[in-house]
Parts: structure tokens; C-alpha cells; sequence
């Protein structure tokens, strides 16, 4: 199953409309360190949100995370003059740590805690489709038959995991 909505993925990826645009060896690099990251902080997040609870392992995941960050954040801010900074922009900010980081990551937390990593991890694999689907709703982008047919893909993964 997991193959399945794996395949899906790079379909989506390989689909895009533009071929002028390509990846880089340093995007993927970062992906693949992204990936590392967020594997160690999820297994780490669940087994540790049943020892202390779902918000205590919230609370540590982004304190760690956070102040591993601050290194890159400063390296990336120098040149940034908080000044230029829209309004729009804090509150993009604001949302992101709301409802992605704390909200988000304490329901994560919690349903790996209670259903095991193997049971949730497999509906990652769904995160693109809500990407592309906010994307034909707010964005008016073209919902192609090529991500129909990833969607497709990947939905079906998703269901042979979950039966399994």
C-alpha cells in the first residue's frame, strides 16, 4: 500500500505543468533531511506523548525543534529588516504556529499515541492532495487529469495500508 501512494507521490511530483521548472540537488537534499527529521520527531513524539501526555510532548517537540532552528533563523534573517514585514505576513506566521505546529502536532501526537506510528503514518501520504485541492479552491489552478490519476494513486495506497 505504502508503494502504491508512493508512486502516486512522484507522479504528482513528475506531473507538474511547467517543465521548465526542475528540482536541484540541494532541494532535495534539504527534503530528504526534512524527512529524517520529521521521522525521528514523529516516532519520538508518539511513544513520548504516552509516557507524558499529548501537550507535554507538543510543548517539547517545538522547544527542541525551536531552538535547533535558531542557528538557520539567524543565518536567514540577517538581511531581513523586521520593518518590511506585512502585517498579512505575522498573521501568515501566526496561523502556521496555531494550528500547524501546536494544534496540528498535539492531534499527530495523540493519534500515533493511541493507534501506533504504522497505523497513522500511511495518511501523510494524503497531505499533497490537500495542497493540491487548497490550490484548485483558492488559487483556481487546474485540477489535470495527470493529478487526478496521482490522486487516484495515492488515495488507493492509503486504503490497501489502512486494510492492512
Amino acid at each position: 500500500g505504502a508503494a502504491v501512494a508512493f508512486a502516486g507521490e512522484t507522479f504528482l511530483v513528475l506531473s507538474k505543468s511547467d517543465p521548465s521548472q526542475h528540482a536541484t540537488f540541494e532541494g532535495d537534499v534539504l527534503i530528504l533531511l526534512s524527512i529524517l527529521c520529521v521521522s525521528v520527531g514523529y516516532v519520538c513524539g508518539g511513544r513520548l506523548s504516552t509516557l507524558i501526555g499529548t501537550w507535554a510532548a507538543t510543548s517539547w517537540s517545538l522547544a527542541i525543534s525551536g531552538i535547533l532552528f535558531i542557528p538557520l533563523f539567524i543565518f536567514l534573517t540577517l538581511n531581513v529588516e523586521i520593518t518590511t514585514i506585512t502585517q498579512a505576513s505575522w498573521g501568515g506566521v501566526a496561523y502556521l504556529v496555531i494550528f500547524t505546529c501546536i494544534l496540528g502536532y498535539a492531534c499527530w501526537y495523540w493519534a500515533i499515541g493511541q493507534l501506533g506510528v504504522g497505523a497513522i503514518a500511511p495518511l501523510q501520504f494524503g497531505l499533497p492532495l490537500v495542497s493540491v485541492t487548497l490550490g484548485v479552491i483558492i488559487f483556481n489552478e487546474a485540477l489535470t487529469f495527470q493529478i487526478f490519476v496521482a490522486a487516484i494513486t495515492i488515495l488507493t495506497g492509503i486504503a490497501i495500508t489502512r486494510k492492512a
